[in-house]
């Protein structure tokens, strides 16, 4: 069995979906099936000019076109998008050229609907199966649902067509949880898909860690992810204020990063970190002892997973989130992790507070195993990969 994985993003952008993308693939490789990779045209490689890369392990063409449009979380006009289609029909023959190189058995695309309809016009001329994995929707994005202009509106019914027609087309359909595969059926999908969560990439150092920290007073919170105003970083903020005894470190990039630098000059307990590599996410790790993750509900946090919790879980670190969709999925209220009510920043430093408690800690010990042994059965890559491997095997045309 051999797949050619086609993505839209991947390292070295850092984005949730590229993190997944990466553990995605290191686990299939390790399960035994032979993966590549191939970005599309709008992802810069880690090497100006380079064509081919190896991502752990993983042999990864780059066709990345020299332009400014490049892959990230931010929206296109749509005189942007408009070039960016016309790049489709050469991506197409990329993709296809590459699948009759590699001889491969699969073609397993990751949205946007740019990849989705490459790879499928390459299985439909290789004869290979056409497996589409959708990560979440584009219509209900924060720019999206902000911006009501004819273009915007215009864009979003486009995109949908187009979305819904790969889904269709798919042989098989895969989402990161129930509550997406409901939302796209709900938008006219019939394609039944498969749900294959967001996981943890266990390394054998990190299942056998001590469960709770070696401290005497955690007292140390973090946040890793995306410098935006729907992360809820200003009742981080609140908190800090709140608790001077306690210091809290962010790490991260995005759109609000330069009006958050102004905003915490005024706080000695707060201090930002920088960016963080993936390779290097086990430091930050290692000088917090809890992490943070107040995200605000919405449409698009309600149907996402998001990763960090799942990752701090598998690092042994407490998780205190707000209880909308996306964290109710993962965190068991005072069985795996701590939930506040969203938006709610008193109940929020309650949670902190009850987490810097020492009589509470044979409770924060036990939470923090039980939350390891949760992501370890249940939201591990291991076994998401031979959930992969079934779907592959169901569809095969050998």
């Amino acid at each position: 069995m051999k797949v050619l994985h086609v993505l839209y993003q991947s390292l070295p952008t850092k984005l949730g979906t590229s993190i997944r993308t990466r553990d995605l693939l290191r686990s299939q490789r390790d399960a035994g099936i032979d993966v590549i990779a191939v970005t599309s045209p709008f992802q810069e490689p880690f090497q100006p000019g380079a064509t081919v890369e190896y991502i752990d392990g993983v042999k990864t063409y780059r066709t990345h076109a020299k332009s400014d449009h490049l892959a990230s979380d931010k929206t296109s006009n749509l005189f942007i998008r408009i070039k960016k289609t016309f790049r489709l029909f050469s991506f197409f023959l990329t993709v296809y050229k590459l699948a009759k190189k590699e001889k491969v058995t699969h073609i397993h695309a990751h949205a946007t609907f740019f990849t989705g309809l490459a790879a499928k016009f390459a299985s439909i001329f290789t004869r290979v199966p056409f497996i589409y994995e959708v990560r979440s929707l584009w219509e209900e994005g924060a720019h999206v649902i902000s911006n009501q202009s004819w273009s915007a509106r215009l864009q979003k019914s486009i995109i949908i067509y187009f979305e819904n027609l790969v889904c269709n087309k798919s042989d098989a359909l895969v989402v990161i949880n129930k509550n997406l595969g409901e939302r796209l059926v709900g938008r006219g999908v019939r394609k039944t898909p498969h749900v294959i969560p967001n996981a943890f990439y266990f390394l054998p150092s990190a299942i056998n860690g001590n469960a709770l920290p070696d401290r005497s007073h955690r007292k140390v919170f973090g946040f890793i992810g995306n410098i935006n105003l729907y992360e809820g970083l200003e009742m981080i903020l609140d908190a800090a204020d709140a608790l001077p005894d306690c210091r809290f470190l962010f790490w991260g990039n995005g759109k609000d990063l330069e009006s958050f630098l102004q905003s915490i000059d005024r706080y000695p307990n707060v201090e930002y970190r920088g960016l963080l590599s993936p390779e290097n996410i086990g430091e930050a790790y290692s000088v917090i002892d809890c992490v943070l993750n107040p995200r605000f509900g919405s449409d698009l946090t309600n149907n996402v997973t998001p990763l960090k919790p799942i990752e701090a879980m598998g690092h042994g670190k407490l998780i205190i989130a707000s209880d909308i969709g996306g964290m109710r999925e993962i965190i068991i209220p005072m069985k795996t992790g701590l939930l506040f009510k969203d938006r709610d920043t008193s109940d929020f430093i309650e949670k902190i507070r009850w987490a810097i408690n020492p009589d509470h800690d044979a409770d924060y010990g036990q939470i923090i195993a039980d939350a390891k042994k949760y992501v370890l059965k249940n939201r591990n890559w291991a076994n998401n990969a031979d959930s992969y491997a079934r779907i592959y095997s169901s569809i095969s045309r050998n």
